[in-house]
């Protein structure tokens, strides 16, 4: 019985895309719209995240040891360094290859240099420290510079807050402007099946006269909806992801550098997968919406 209904619903509901063909392609267009919009925010998204992720990789906290210790008394800072919460990594750098770096970035006046070697060098020794948690680091300051012998410490908050802030900035405006395209789509699909609806009002009226229930009205429409959700889905996947792909092409060859934006593959799964969900509710919701009014006869 359940399966012949099912059947039932669904024979009728292909049948209706096919007559009603004009208003399907006109909600499913709608629809694909709709998804563009939304993979264009979820993108953009999740790259500026991604992004954050690499520079909170790439930032460092200086510490710097106090003149007075020899290389072997400042190597032996690096274990309590290590110990100290929130610490992932401390690089050891000698004041000789900090000097040596001096003259390699500037090559030009390496000459200024040749008489600050040995013990003329004023550079202290260095440890680079990477964080497990960036948002940890003042408190990994605070303990650093209380260790015996670390004469400074050096942390940019103000390139820890912009990496955190924007980091935060962009999962808000991601989720902001999903929700924000979702609704936008039910009401411009909603308005769009509604014309499909009203010019089938006659044939739901009597529908309702001869006793079909209302979930027996219904389901077809919320099929129609669902079936051009998914078509919409497929449409929109492909100029998202091969627009995004070319995007991808040309920053690596352009010598991005500083920054990678996520790779297509990683993003496929998760693009599909919204697409399919956000087309399937967007179709059956509006649907929905759009044939209430029509069932109170």
């Amino acid at each position: 019985m359940l399966g012949r209904a099912c059947s039932n619903y669904f024979a009728k509901a292909f049948s209706n895309l096919w007559k009603n063909r004009l208003f399907s392609l006109l909600s499913t267009a709608t629809i694909v719209f709709c998804l563009l919009l939304l993979g264009i925010a979820l993108i953009l998204g999740s790259n500026i995240t991604y992004v954050s992720k690499q520079l909170e990789v790439q930032y460092e906290i200086h510490a710097y040891v106090d003149l007075s210790y020899s290389e072997a008394d400042a190597k032996r800072l690096q274990s309590k360094i290590n110990d100290i919460p929130y610490v992932d990594t401390a690089t050891f750098v000698s004041k000789e290859e900090a000097l040596a770096g001096m003259e390699e970035s500037m090559a030009d006046s390496a000459s200024a240099f040749e008489m600050l070697h040995g013990e003329e060098n004023p550079l202290p020794h260095t440890y680079d420290i990477t964080l497990t948690d960036v948002s940890k680091a003042n408190e990994v300051v605070a303990e650093v510079s209380k260790l015996v012998g670390i004469d400074e410490v050096k942390n940019r908050s103000d390139v820890l807050n912009s990496i955190i802030n924007t980091s935060r900035a962009a999962q808000a405006v991601s989720m902001i402007g999903m929700i924000i395209f979702a609704l936008v789509g039910i009401f411009i699909i909603s308005s769009t099946i509604k014309m499909s609806v009203t010019a089938r009002q006659r044939e739901i009226e009597i529908m309702k006269y001869v006793g079909a229930t209302d979930w027996y009205i219904r389901w077809p429409f919320i099929i129609e909806g669902t079936v051009m959700g998914i078509i919409g889905a497929l449409i929109a996947y492909v100029p998202v992801t091969i627009g995004y792909a070319n995007i991808v092409s040309w920053w690596q060859s352009n010598g991005a550098g500083m920054f990678e934006l996520i790779p297509l593959i990683d993003l496929q799964a998760r693009v599909i997968l919204i697409f399919a969900i956000m087309g399937c509710f967007l179709g059956a919701f509006g649907s929905v919406i759009s044939i209430r009014k029509h069932l109170k006869v």
